[in-house]
């Protein structure tokens, strides 16, 4: 580092404060932060430093930018603070922390709050009361980055629906995914003036399913469908 024309060397660093050294190193890039981290003990133990934390600043502009082969050597380096970590498991595409990241032994607190920042809180759902929060995170990573690929819906809500016509003594079973019933009652709706009962067939089927209402034709059937999908 150059200051005024001179050299800036690691003896005139120690003489200034820690928070301005602090301030100093997080300018850097990743490779040349780990390389700075070893030049002596002093700045070492600033690197350290969790309340200090120079890291954060370099890793979060690696993570903006794309820089992801830098964020591969923090793993292997036990001066970079683990709350840098959650910063990464936030904000990483899926791909990296599932395949390339080499994630180091974090605390539970840790991955619960790289969780909850990285997933809704209705997502919480999803972690079985005997399953670790790493356990958690990983699998509902690894769905979200599966169906993004994919046209895989086997993890989606899928509402079953049967229509009884009254001219008619066989009632008709349609499947549909999601719970919006106007899913279900669009195709009925453009069909020919009718008059339907729609049953929704709860989830379990312990419980019977029972008529929820009575539809006297076509315009009816398609204004009830728009009413319900909205509430």
């Amino acid at each position: 580092m150059i200051t005024r024309g001179k050299l800036l060397t690691a003896s005139m660093l120690a003489l200034l404060p820690v928070e301005l050294v602090a301030e100093i190193l997080s300018e850097l890039d990743i490779p040349d932060l780990l390389h700075a981290s070893q030049l002596s003990t002093g700045i070492r133990a600033i690197t350290a430093d969790a309340a200090l934390n120079p890291w954060r600043r370099p890793v979060l502009r690696a993570l903006f930018s794309g820089a992801y082969d830098s964020l591969r050597q923090l793993s292997d380096c036990s001066t970079v603070p683990r709350q840098n970590w959650i910063e990464i498991l936030s904000l990483a595409p899926p791909p990296f922390i599932l395949f390339d990241a080499s994630v180091p032994r974090l605390a539970t607190a840790d991955w619960e709050q790289a969780f909850a920042r990285r997933f809704l809180p209705a997502w919480r759902r999803w972690k079985r009361l005997d399953a670790s929060w790493k356990e958690a995170y990983l699998k509902l990573l690894y769905r979200v980055w599966h169906r993004a690929l994919t046209s895989c819906t086997a993890d989606e809500s899928w509402t079953r629906f049967v229509f009884r016509f009254f001219r008619s003594p066989i009632p008709r079973l349609s499947v549909h995914q999601g719970t919006s019933p106007s899913t279900a009652m669009a195709p009925l709706a453009r069909s020919r003036p009718l008059r339907a009962t729609l049953i929704l067939l709860p989830s379990s089927m312990k419980s019977s399913p029972s008529p929820c209402c009575i539809f006297p034709n076509a315009a009816h059937l398609s204004q009830a469908a728009r009413q319900l999908g909205t509430s």
